[in-house]
């Protein structure tokens, strides 16, 4: 049964399904770990039953996995793990707390929503800074999310939008997103409180930013999102949200 969602925390649903963004942009190179490196960080890792196939592992400790494949025409995927101690709902509530964003969501400036279609369906724009001497980027999405309430997944669809409006003279569009947020049980522990976030997609950073450069930068900002999303989901007031057939 696909559900609609209400909350009690002040967190009106008009907000935002967005922060998926930033995983294009960042300030840090990271190294690929070595064969050694990733046999023993999945060993370790709580979230070593998830499958790595088609996918190589570029960077992870052990609540954070990412990893990247290249698809058809040249395409750079990005996939992104963690878990939490959190409802499956509760991703929903973080996303609507759109003053909270820049706090979690690496280099995001701003967020705001500019349009809204019922409970599950946000169109929204997200402005990020760029790292010296690339030009800040902005980002339009429509996100769709729909909540399974009979195994507990939240899935969120993400479409790209940046096409169907105008663009400011100062900002450089993100262009060719899409992506999905799934978020669902674990098994890995008798906790039936801890679920795994998963994000998946792709973008085109637009501009004079080099591909393999931009490549980098994604996987280290998704890394550096998904460790502070791991901690701010947790938090008690997100997990209040009430779930509405």
């Amino acid at each position: 049964m696909i559900a609609n969602f209400s909350t009690d925390m002040q967190l009106a649903l008009r907000p935002v399904f967005a922060p998926f963004l930033v995983f294009f942009l960042l300030v840090t190179f990271i190294h690929p770990l070595s064969a050694k490196e990733k046999h023993h960080h999945m060993l370790a890792n709580p979230i070593s039953s998830q499958t790595t196939q088609g996918w190589n592992i570029e960077k992870q400790n052990q609540n954070v996995v990412v990893m990247s494949r290249q698809r058809v025409q040249g395409v750079f995927e990005i996939q992104a793990i963690t878990f939490a101690k959190a409802k499956s709902t509760a991703l929903l509530a973080l996303l609507d707390d759109t003053d909270a964003a820049t706090e979690w969501i690496t280099h995001a400036k701003s967020v705001d929503v500019l349009d809204w279609f019922g409970h599950s369906e946000r169109t929204v724009k997200t402005v990020f800074n760029a790292p010296w001497p690339f030009s800040d980027r902005d980002m339009i999405t429509r996100s769709i999310a729909e909540y399974d309430s009979n195994i507990d997944v939240l899935t969120i669809n993400i479409e790209n939008q940046g096409d169907r409006y105008p663009t400011q003279s100062h900002l450089v569009r993100i262009q060719h997103v899409q992506g999905q947020w799934r978020v669902y049980p674990t098994s890995h522990s008798n906790d039936d409180s801890m679920v795994i976030i998963t994000y998946q997609g792709s973008a085109d950073a637009g501009g004079s930013i080099p591909e393999w450069l931009a490549n980098h930068l994604a996987i280290s900002s998704i890394f550096t999102t998904f460790i502070q999303l791991q901690k701010k989901v947790a938090n008690p007031k997100y997990q209040k949200v009430q779930i509405t057939d």
